[in-house]
């Protein structure tokens, strides 16, 4: 028995565990990608590996006692950029957690820090950690000048720069960058996890700065762009530089080498656009924020960075108006440059084509062009959708001329028309309109529901209606007007069973047309017609008797006076002395009809049916 509640327990936290990796998995996966695609650490494609990496991770510790909240904790916090990078996970996150669950576990942690939930990110984990752990294990002053001599002596480090404030080194092996790291949090010193340092190694050299004036210590990885203080947080690494200007000598010829952006010497034009081409959107406007005059005084830089960074095509049309070109403009919007600085060049005169281009990229850049060709108009609405439509100065919807053309290429721009019913004349609407339902009727639909503020010309809906599927337009249409109402049935008799109430006139006019059409009504409109039309219909066509619900004795005698073959399809239950004799004198008159079979007749039928029936040896057809 124990053995089988074991495995039940293993089965529901398997299952457990499934069911939280498919809600992650539907949660998380967009963002994923988008985070993953940036940290260069990261080889996992998809979160679903990523997340079998952490698991395996956290297994291989074996000394968690649950692991699902951990899972779910890391990658929450991992796709909102809260924990850095995959490797920061492996060498920090990872290791902080086992020591979390440790002092969880043993009810070390103060009640403020025991919902992991509660922990933001992975700076405010290790500060909490920090808050436990034993001041002694910190630093430890009984490591002797011998033993880091040792590493220079055998290779395993590189004391490049060493005075009374500062020393800078270079650690060439994974013990080596251990020792001079210890006491950071750094992934490349790192002893309790996997540690990086040979992934950084292949790709350049670490720098640990060990600022003595301090008791700090920063570590510069050029290739990468990387330099953190000892709790791995990254710094401005020229801010340590204007500290100890001595940096500046030593880090310069790396930096234009390694083509870094900090502590980067004289350079021309053309260098430093050769290693802004190598870096990210962001370093790139941070050097433009500090470097600011150098950008402004060169339109080559100028040209160079706003199709970068393109938000600053404001800065660029503030110093080179005159200079800017198409070429230019469009690579700053692609870049998410703000068209709106098109207010900044009203008197300059753009092709075709530019206008075309601009569009394409942002449909809201034609509210800041003041005259736009129409011939551009139409052609980009042949090639996209009508959306730019929405920010058009409504001179344009003025253009009757041009509205027409636009309806015919696109009918369903009527609904952007009508979005600007208050600046344009009611009767210019009307005229559009009645243009756009020439090529595609349903239009009038989204019209009468949603956009008009007046009532829509009964004259143009029908108009509609009378154009193909127009029964299709009908049926969607809320509270149509009796006119439209009579000219939907008289085209259609089906169109009856989208009308919830319809008048006496619309009711009179659908069974005057068609006396069949009783075969469309709803029951329930049978409440609000009166005897006399219906009365109409079964004079005019006998056989409709058997739509109409409530058979009363009149109608009946009427359908039996202008058919005489209703008188074997009549219920003549409760029937009075006047239908009775109508169909005796019909019976005696036309003894044929007494073959047919009858139902729930009179005694005085019955007898007469069996009376015909002797006299002419007649067999009952049924």
């Amino acid at each position: 028995m124990k053995k089988s509640n074991k495995y039940s327990k293993m089965l529901i936290k398997e299952i457990l565990i499934e069911h939280n990796l498919q809600y992650l998995l539907s949660l998380f996966s967009d963002k994923y990608k988008q985070v993953q695609q940036k940290d260069h650490s990261n080889e996992y494609k998809s979160l679903e590996e990523f997340i079998k990496s952490i698991e395996e991770l956290l297994r291989k510790e074996n000394k968690f006692q649950f692991i699902d909240p951990y899972i779910k904790w890391i990658v929450q916090r991992y796709v909102t950029n809260n924990l850095g990078l995959y490797e920061d996970v492996v060498s920090k996150v990872i290791p902080g957690l086992l020591t979390y669950d440790s002092l969880k576990r043993k009810n070390k942690l103060k009640p403020i820090h025991k919902d992991i939930n509660q922990v933001k990110n992975i700076h405010q984990l290790l500060n909490i950690l920090d808050e436990y752990q034993d001041k002694d294990t910190k630093s430890n002053k009984e490591k002797e000048k011998k033993i880091e001599e040792n590493f220079y002596k055998n290779g395993e480090a590189e004391l490049i720069y060493n005075d009374s404030k500062i020393k800078i080194v270079v650690p060439k092996t994974e013990e080596a960058s251990c020792y001079f790291g210890r006491n950071t949090r750094w992934c490349t010193a790192a002893t309790k996890s996997d540690n990086r340092f040979y992934f950084y190694n292949e790709k350049g050299p670490l720098y640990i700065i060990l600022d003595k004036k301090n008791n700090k210590r920063y570590q510069f990885h050029f290739p990468t762009n990387q330099f953190k203080d000892e709790r791995d947080f990254e710094i401005d690494p020229e801010e340590l530089g204007k500290e100890h200007p001595i940096l500046w000598k030593i880090f310069s010829p790396i930096a234009k080498k390694e083509k870094s952006l900090y502590f980067l010497p004289e350079v021309t034009d053309d260098e430093l656009i050769d290693i802004l081409k190598t870096k990210e959107e962001p370093d790139v406007r941070r050097f433009y924020k500090s470097n600011k005059d150098r950008f402004i005084n060169s339109l080559k830089l100028m040209n160079f960075v706003v199709t970068i960074c393109g938000d600053l095509i404001e800065d660029y049309l503030h110093y080179y108006k005159d200079e800017v070109t198409d070429d230019i403009l469009l690579k700053s919007f692609l870049k998410g440059g703000y068209v709106k600085s098109l207010k900044y060049l009203k008197n300059k005169n753009f092709s075709d084509s530019f206008i075309m281009k601009l569009i394409e990229k942002n449909p809201k850049s034609v509210r800041y062009l003041e005259d736009i060709p129409d011939n551009v108009i139409l052609l980009h609405l042949k090639k996209n959708n009508d959306y730019f439509l929405t920010f058009l100065d409504k001179k344009y919807f003025l253009n009757k001329d041009l509205m027409s053309k636009i309806l015919e290429i696109s009918p369903k721009s009527i609904y952007t028309i009508y979005s600007k019913e208050d600046d344009i004349p009611k009767e210019l609407i009307k005229e559009y309109l009645e243009h756009a339902i020439k090529y595609d009727p349903s239009v009038i639909v989204q019209i009468v529901k949603y956009f008009s503020k007046n009532k829509i010309d009964d004259r143009i809906i029908i108009k509609a209606l009378s154009l193909e599927k127009g029964n299709e337009i009908f049926k969607e249409l809320k509270e149509p007007s009796e006119e439209v109402q009579i000219f939907a049935v008289t085209k259609d008799p089906r169109n009856i069973k989208y009308i919830k109430k319809p008048s006496m006139k619309v009711l009179e006019t659908l069974i005057k047309n068609n006396p069949n059409n009783l075969y469309y009504l709803n029951l329930e409109y049978y409440e609000n017609i009166p005897e006399r039309l219906l009365i109409y219909a079964v004079s005019k066509q006998p056989n409709v008797l058997r739509f109409i619900p409530k058979k009363t004795n009149r109608l009946k005698y009427e359908a039996l006076k202008n058919d005489k073959e209703m008188v074997s399809k009549i219920d003549y239950n409760n029937a009075d002395e006047k239908l009775e004799n109508l169909a005796l004198e019909i019976l005696e008159q036309n003894p044929e009809l007494a073959k047919r079979e009858f139902y729930n007749v009179t005694p005085k039928i019955k007898q007469k049916l069996y009376d015909i029936r002797n006299r002419y040896n007649f067999k009952i057809k049924k």
